[in-house]
This record gives C-alpha cells, structure tokens and sequence, in this order.
C-alpha cells in the first residue's frame, strides 16, 4: 500500500497528537482489538514518516507483528482501523476545543437518561458560566439558543404549565446568532464581489437591516453593529463610516471573536491603505501603524499565524512613521516563523527598506540588490526603490538604466495586478525627466519644474508611495 490514509492523516499531527492517538488505540473505549495496538506503535515510532522505508507495508507489519506472516487483506482491515481511530481523535479534540458544543452534549445526555435534578442544576451553572464570557460572536449565541431549546423541550415534558417565556427568550438568542451570521456572509459577498466580479445578490439584506433598526437589543451586540458598520464603509468609502467603524473597534475589540475582530482590522486598514496608496493621503499610514500594533497587542497577529506579507507590512507602515527601532525587535522576534525558503530575502527586503527610509541610502541599494523574492509584486517594488536610492545619491545615469529596466519587466510582469500597473509606467517615464532636472543644477526653467510637477499630480495612485516620493524630489530642485 504507498502511503496510506493512516499516514496522509497522521503527518498533519502533532508529536502530542501521535501520542493521544497511541493511547486510544490501548483503550478499550475505542477498540478491543488488541492486535492494533503493536500497528499503532510501529506507525508512532516512524513519525514524522520521513524515512520511506519505516512505513512500508511489510516492514510496519514485521515491527508490529514479528512472528506474524504477512497478509495484505489482513494489514489493510487493521489500516483501516486505526484510520477511523485517528479521525475520533481529531474529533475528540475539537471537542475538547469548543467547550460550547461540549456543554449541549453534556445537557443533550442528561435530559434523555431524564435525570433531572441534575439537568436543571447543569442548565443554571452552564447559564452562569457563559454570562461571564466577555465575548458574545455567534458561536455564543446559538450555544446559549441551542441551552434554551434542551430546556424548553424538558419543561414541555416535566413542567408543561411552567412559564412559556422562555420561548421568547429562545427567540431573541436565536435571532442575534441569525443576524450575526448573515451581517458575516453580506461582508464576505461583498468584499469578494468587486474582486471577483461575481453578481452576488444579497438577499435579505434590508430586511435584516431593517430589523436592526427596530429592536434594541440587536444594536446592544458589538459584533452586529461592528458588521453593519464594515458594509456601510465598503459602500460609502467615506472619512465618517470609517470613523464610525474605527469607533466600534476601540471601544469593542475585546468583546469581538477573534474572526470578528481581525476582520474589523483588516477593513480598517484597507481603507487607510487605499487613502494612502490611491488617494496619495500619507497620513494614513499613522492610523494603518495604530491598527497594526493593536492587532499585534491584542493576539491576532503573531508568530501562530504570521504570513511574510504581514511582516513586510508591518515594516512598511513602521518605518513610514518612524518606528524603526520597534520594528526592527519585531523583526528579529518574528524571523523564526518565517518560512525558510524565504525567510532570508525577506528580512533583506525589511533592511533594505527601513534603510531607505532612514536616508541610508547605499546601504539600501546594496541589500536591495540581494533580495531573491520572486514574486512580480515584490521585484517591483525592489526595482522601484532601488530607483530611489540611485537618484537619492545622486547615480542619475544608474537611474535611466534602472527605469528602462524596470520598463522591460513591467511588459512582461503578466501576475503583477492592474492596480499597480498604471502608476508604476509613469513612474519610470517621470522618473528620467526628474533627473534631467537634477542634472542641470537649477539651469532648468521653473516652467519645466512645473509641467513636470503637473505631471506628477496626474499620477494614477500612490503606490509604494511613488507618487509623495517623486513630488517631494521635485520639489527639493532649486531654479534659478
């Protein structure tokens, strides 16, 4: 058999993990088949099942089973076993891992064996234990309307004249778990449609609004007034609802899930990004730091989760303000989570840029000109500051040749978005005209300063911070 179920699962596994599945095999819970559990024990010890030859049919089977002759049909049914052994691990985990799910199964169990003294005290101390949780997403909510339900099917049956108030109870719960859910996917639709260019159609969604709109105790939750204010700022694209969302985030972040939260995040910088990058609005990058350490503060980005675009980000938005000396630690206690096909490139790319932001402009080129990143999205941004660092030191003919370079590879840059484009082609046709300029040592007319200024404020977007970059350039030219 070449690599079988059991060991595409078990590779995914933990060293932890390998072991509760070992000690399931042994219990009897799980399985009185006692000659899986030698299997189990010669599969563990071939972990993490690099080796080819320690997984091999017959050298699994003589380690497990060494006075044993070797059957196919036989190994293939004990294979089979430990599989479905191993996925109730995964599934007893997650189980461990959502105390919520645990806490209906648990009333789930004692409702139907009807021991119900026990069943009511389990309902008032799960009651009180999830009063206390802070954050209320909709997992919360369909735990406590799912609680509500096992309690209203008890009554109906031990207490049928009792107080029907709880059906409304189980109504409202159930109705901010809905609302939660579908404000979550009209945000998702409508983040993916423009992207995608997919005809989403959103049903419902002004009913939903509407609803919110009418009951207090909707506009009470965080969570769905943190989702309404995600969908008004896509929509709107204005200073007000982004203020409005920020507002939530601040006052909420602690009381939102972490999905809900890095979602509020990532809109929130998206927009800054936009103004910055599209709109030329530099400012936004102190905001797009703010929300940046936030995110770092408060657990939603860190090194379980960190991707190296999040950490070239980072970079970017510290040294665009300043926040070299933070960054830099940030750097070097982030590196080891870093992939290590790019791990060194990356952190070349960080040094090159906190350089050239520093004024450190030699020592930029230089770095600048060991990064392997391969991406087109990367390799245009190192070209487009390494234009900056020649013309920063005065290396104005390196930068003609760098920009007819760059002109070159943004022809057959097929994977680089169109967003960039656009502003990275008037990047390279300005560029030589600047340095003409330079060159002149203000023999140059102010009315080719200016046209050539006017040409600059014509610039598609701000990407990578071109367009403030080339204006401030120009601006620093003295005529005569």
């Amino acid at each position: 058999m070449n690599n079988p179920k059991i060991i595409q699962l078990l590779q995914g596994f933990s060293e932890v993990q390998i072991k509760r599945f070992v000690d399931a095999v042994r219990s009897p819970y799980f399985t009185t088949n006692r000659t899986l559990e030698p299997l189990a024990v010669a599969i563990a010890a071939a972990y993490p099942f690099t080796d080819p030859d320690l997984i091999n049919d017959e050298q699994l089977h003589a380690r497990a089973h060494p006075d044993e002759e070797f059957k196919y049909f036989t190994f293939r049914n004990r294979i089979s076993d430990l599989y479905a052994i191993a996925t109730q691990v995964l599934q007893f985990e997650r189980l461990d891992k959502n105390p919520s799910m645990g806490m209906l199964l648990k009333a789930q169990g004692l409702r139907m064996v009807k021991a119900h003294g026990l069943f009511e005290r389990y309902i008032e101390q799960t009651s009180k234990e999830l009063s206390a949780i802070p954050v209320r997403d909709e997992e919360y909510w369909l735990t406590r309307a799912r609680l509500l339900e096992e309690e209203t099917l008890y009554l109906t049956l031990v207490r049928p004249r009792t107080d029907r108030q709880i059906l409304q109870d189980e109504l409202d719960t159930f109705l901010r778990y809905a609302v939660m859910r579908l404000l979550r996917q009209y945000t998702t639709m409508a983040h993916e449609k423009p992207m995608n260019d997919v005809g989403f159609v959103l049903h419902g969604e002004q009913e939903i609004r509407a609803l919110i709109e009418e009951h207090a105790f909707l506009r009470a939750e965080p969570t769905i007034m943190m989702y309404t204010a995600v969908l008004d700022m896509m929509r709107t694209q204005t200073e007000g609802s982004y203020q409005a969302l920020k507002r939530i985030y601040d006052e909420s972040v602690h009381e939102l899930s972490y999905i809900d939260g890095y979602m509020a995040n990532l809109f929130l910088s998206s927009y800054c990004t936009d103004m910055a990058n599209v709109h030329g609005r530099v400012e936004y990058w102190n905001d797009i730091y703010d929300l940046m350490q936030r995110k770092i503060d408060i657990g939603h980005l860190g090194a379980h989760n960190l991707l190296y675009p999040d950490l070239i980000f980072t970079v970017r938005a510290a040294g665009y303000t300043g926040h070299e000396t933070w960054v830099r630690g940030f750097m070097t206690e982030m590196s080891p989570a870093l992939p290590a096909d790019v791990r060194e490139d990356v952190l070349r790319f960080c040094d090159a840029f906190l350089d050239l932001q520093a004024g450190r402009h030699a020592s930029a080129l230089r770095t600048f000109a060991q990064v392997g990143l391969n991406d087109d999205i990367w390799k245009a941004q190192v070209r487009t500051y390494t234009v900056m660092c020649h013309v920063a030191l005065g290396q104005y003919e390196q930068a003609r040749f760098a920009c007819d370079a760059f002109r070159h590879f943004l022809a057959k840059a097929s994977t680089l978005s169109s967003y960039y484009v656009p502003t990275l082609k008037q990047f390279v046709r300005i560029v030589p005209k600047l340095v003409a300029i330079m060159e002149s040592d203000g023999s140059s007319s102010t009315t080719k300063r200016e046209k050539l200024m006017a040409e600059i404020d014509a610039m598609s977007s701000n990407v990578f911070m071109i367009k403030h970059w080339t204006r401030s350039a120009a601006s620093s030219i003295a005529i005569d």
